[in-house]
């Protein structure tokens, strides 16, 4: 597709647990157009999270192939790697370990930024305020450390640092799964908000079908490792074709 930003071909990965060898990752293949919002839906374990480090290669993949943006970044490394993964970030399920504790959250924003720009002191300065507003949070967040805040609060931080350089994919892992209901419809608002205003392509992983159903257009249900359905969110929810999406639903989404 021209219009890709990522596709993924036939990617496996597996990991040596003692004397046993687990599949985490089998045979998937899929694809997020460009402005376009996407969702991957499964049960805990079933492999997502491992999907999501494949793609964003903080892990490497054993076999297979990962498209961003029209390169294959399936085995780059170093600097080439770095290069392209400026296209990409990742919003993680527990938003204050994913911060460095010994800095400020402005600190971390201008970090970023250092990775992707180049810019005077000052404009790192006002573009990290910038980021920060542009989530709901005021100049004053940006001299908090991670522990200084809510949960709702780092993740919306979060958001800010991934905005960071303007990526042209945006990776949600259980990205509001660690919070409560009303935070996680503020957050979930804010991600819809960010996505129209910039036109990034976000791929939206949750265990939550329902969540992914009021957010997402497209989804690929995940399942032991393995891709088992996928198609529009609308068509998968009215009429699922596997049996565990029909499992899925019925727990999540009872009749």
């Amino acid at each position: 597709m021209s219009c890709e930003v990522l596709r993924t071909e036939n990617l496996y990965k597996s990991f040596s647990i003692g004397d046993n060898t687990v599949s985490a990752v089998r045979d998937v293949s899929l694809f997020v157009g460009k402005n376009e919002v996407v969702g991957l839906v499964g049960e805990s374990g079933c492999g997502k999270s491992t999907l999501a480090r494949l793609i964003t290669r903080l892990d490497f993949p054993d076999r297979g192939e990962i498209i961003l943006c029209g390169e294959n970044i399936s085995r780059a490394s170093g600097r080439e790697l770095r290069r392209a993964c400026k296209n990409i970030k990742m919003i993680f399920q527990e938003p204050r370990s994913s911060f460095d504790p010994r800095l400020t959250l402005g600190a971390s924003i201008r970090e970023t930024l250092k990775m992707t720009e180049k810019m005077t002191a000052k404009e790192y300065r006002d573009k990290s305020v910038d980021l920060l507003r542009q989530v709901g949070l005021d100049e004053s967040y940006g001299h908090m450390k991670p522990t200084d805040i809510s949960g709702g609060e780092c993740q919306r931080a979060a958001i800010a640092r991934a905005l960071a350089g303007a990526p042209k994919l945006l990776i949600c892992d259980e990205a509001t799964s660690a919070l409560d209901v009303s935070i996680q419809a503020q957050i979930l608002e804010l991600l819809r908000m960010v996505q129209k205003e910039t036109g990034m392509s976000v791929l939206f992983i949750s265990h939550d079908l329902a969540l992914v159903s009021s957010f997402c257009a497209r989804t690929y249900v995940m399942n032991n490792g393995k891709i088992v359905e996928q198609g529009e969110t609308r068509r998968i929810i009215n009429e699922p074709q596997n049996d565990y999406t029909k499992a899925l639903i019925a727990s999540v989404l009872p009749i």
